[in-house]
């Protein structure tokens, strides 16, 4: 019995993972907006039914989504965190630009998917609020290691943290709106990030921006 239920948990998880992916991936190229829960039904290779099994709708794929987004993870962040001697400021970067990359159509639809979903909007402000203290964390630990430049007080430490989240959040969309293409506009936000990154690091730090890039 209990090696049959094991089975059928299993069975789910793929099944949803399936969904998942079928779904970022029609969503990065064609926009949530465009895309039907039977056009994710039929890329998953599933049928609706099954689809509605594991989800009641659109929104709560795109909640599982953002649930898997690993910048949105404060246990992502501790792992990353420059506490751990093991783990390098490229990593980090790394980490933080394969996130935006991976899961793009989030933040192209930012604004958008919050406003029309009152749960994702809610349970994106309690992660937010959540990840800022382990973000404060993280930027007192690169300056430790001489990484970034000291900040005067951490009013100007929260405003730098924010002012990242604004870029990493619309600059993308910018360049999508200005007629670039989506391959050049993901080139320009990683430039644009590092560009208002660099000045804040010291030469130890802005050569590790430069090697990344």
């Amino acid at each position: 019995m209990e090696k049959a239920q094991s089975l059928k948990s299993l069975q789910t998880l793929e099944a949803k993972q399936k969904i998942l992916s079928a779904a970022l991936k029609l969503f990065n190229e064609l926009g949530s907006d465009c895309v039907t829960t039977h056009d994710i039904a039929e890329a998953a290779q599933i049928s609706p039914g099954n689809l509605y099994y594991h989800f009641a709708n659109k929104q709560a794929i795109i909640r599982e989504l953002f649930y898997q987004i690993d910048i949105f993870s404060v246990n992502q962040w501790w792992q990353k965190n420059p506490l751990h001697r093991e783990v390098r400021f490229s990593d980090f970067m790394q980490f933080y630009f394969g996130s935006v990359k991976k899961y793009r159509f989030f933040f192209h639809e930012f604004s958008s998917l919050l406003s029309q979903d009152k749960i994702l909007a809610r349970e994106w402000r309690s992660i937010y609020e959540r990840l800022f203290t382990v973000m404060r964390e993280a930027l007192q630990g690169w300056v430790k290691q001489g990484l970034i430049r000291n900040f005067k007080s951490q009013k100007d430490a929260d405003i730098f943290i924010e002012t990242i989240w604004i870029i990493a959040t619309y600059s993308q969309v910018h360049f999508e709106a200005r007629g670039e293409k989506s391959n050049q506009a993901k080139s320009k936000f990683e430039k644009c990030m590092a560009n208002f990154l660099y000045p804040y690091h010291t030469e130890k730090g802005q050569r590790v921006i430069e090697l990344y890039l």
